[in-house]
């Protein structure tokens, strides 16, 4: 019988996990960084892209009975979502944005959280324009863009898993510019967020 784990935290990136869980202690003999937040959380890195992160959820679940998987990390809003760079958003929805297979849509774990929501989009190439973004935005009716969710959704409905999604806003998609992301500000209101009301 595989370990039970009362919520799992797949991140994305090692600064993702630093600015989320702070300095952390690995743990397990696994292909991927993981550790426990005492005995019934855990959280894993995945490594960025929609491969990883549906190789990291398969490999998790294959191995942990988990009651809630969490998807955390950072992303960008939509230009027109009403949404600003340190604010966190809950996905109701995930969509692979450039892929044409299906299936394409995943319905999200929505929980009664304090924090607007809508859906997400996961691409493997980001905008390179505002208007682009515009576009996706609207081809989607989506808020938010990222490159994992989708993925780690796909390979969660293999284990009847249906995944919640929370992450913090660095950046305004399409604005390649580095300079006017927010990183820091995203994580630390993820963080904050994720200290009041879940860990």
């Amino acid at each position: 019988m595989e370990k039970y784990i009362k919520r799992a935290f797949l991140i994305p990136t090692g600064m993702e996990v630093e600015g989320i869980l702070g300095e952390v202690s690995l743990c397990c003999s696994a292909p991927f960084k993981m550790g426990f937040i005492g005995e019934r959380l855990i959280w894993i890195e995945s490594g960025a892209g929609k491969v990883n992160a549906a190789l990291a959820t398969f490999w998790l679940l294959n191995n942990f009975w988990v009651d809630e998987l969490w998807v955390v990390g950072i992303c960008g809003a939509y230009p027109d979502s009403g949404l600003s760079i340190g604010d966190v958003v809950l996905a109701t929805k995930e969509f692979y944005g450039d892929e044409l297979f299906k299936p394409l849509e995943f319905e999200m774990r929505v929980l009664d959280l304090p924090c607007p929501s809508g859906a997400f989009v996961t691409l493997s190439v980001l905008p390179g324009s505002v208007d682009m973004a515009k576009s996706i935005s609207l081809r989607f009716g989506a808020i938010a863009e990222n490159m994992e969710g989708a993925a780690v959704a796909h390979a969660a409905s293999l284990f009847g898993v249906v995944p919640v999604e929370v992450r913090g806003v660095s950046n305004v998609a399409g604005i390649r510019d580095k300079s006017r992301w927010d990183v820091k500000k995203a994580l630390a209101a993820l963080k904050n967020f994720l200290m009041d009301f879940l860990i």
